[in-house]
């Protein structure tokens, strides 16, 4: 039985996936069991494995938790524009 961390993981691999233009073998993506990375699927019949990870901007998400504390708006700039 999948847990919620597997399921939302899951899911953000196959977003990543469709957005790399990556196609995993039919129903050859699984979850891993620690120690072993987040993610084990197969590309052509090749085990492949990946490890998922979150990118914060800190001062980004220190100004929203200050927002939020506050209630008050905090100013900033803010893109997920590619650089």
């Amino acid at each position: 039985m999948l847990t919620p961390k597997d399921e939302w993981e899951r899911k953000i691999f196959r977003d990543f996936a469709v957005a790399a233009g990556l196609v995993p073998d039919y129903g050859a993506v699984t979850s891993g069991v620690p120690p072993q990375p987040d993610i084990r699927y197969t590309v052509g019949g090749l085990e492949r494995w990946a490890e998922l990870v979150e990118i914060t901007d800190e001062d980004l998400a220190e100004r929203h938790m200050t927002s939020l504390k506050t209630m008050k708006i905090t100013g900033g700039a803010f893109s997920q524009r590619a650089p």
